[in-house]
């Protein structure tokens, strides 16, 4: 009796333990499949590189024309979470600056999209589209060649 006992109870364990492994292992598989969105942060600040709170951030599907918005925080800060991937354009205002257009937003699926705005000084019915965002530096240099060039 105390074999059958002891039988019973490492079938139970043993059934215990698989079905645990069971539950985790299916819960891991799900989350991985269901990462289908990505998401876009980034900060607005003006000329001078203070931060410019509760900037209106507006998103928008350049396929659909679906549009999400949101508002800076006390840092400056913005975040959209789950945006479906696809082109967007990215318009961000607020009061005393002109609007600011970054027109052709790349997201991803389970990347995250950096966009700094800056805006500059003027009325909100002036608008400030973005074209590149390569930095300075790079464009610096390719000036430089091309200046080079013309001596």
């Amino acid at each position: 009796m105390k074999a059958s006992n002891q039988r019973t109870r490492i079938r139970g364990l043993v059934l215990s333990i698989a079905v645990l492994s069971v539950i985790f292992s299916s819960s891991h598989f799900t989350l991985a499949q269901t990462t289908t969105t990505g998401q876009l942060i980034g900060q607005v600040t003006d000329p001078t590189g203070a931060l410019v709170p509760q900037a209106k951030v507006e998103l928008r599907d350049t396929a659909t024309g679906a549009v999400r918005t949101t508002t800076t925080d006390s840092a400056g800060q913005y975040a959209l979470a789950q945006i479906a991937p696809g082109t967007y354009s990215l318009t961000v205002s607020a009061h005393g600056f002109a609007q600011t257009v970054v027109p052709s937003v790349t997201v991803q699926v389970g990347k995250t999209a950096n966009i700094n705005v800056e805006l500059k000084v003027g009325n909100a019915t002036e608008v400030v589209e973005v074209r590149s965002t390569r930095s300075r530096a790079a464009n610096h240099g390719r000036d430089r060649r091309q200046h080079d060039r013309r001596e």
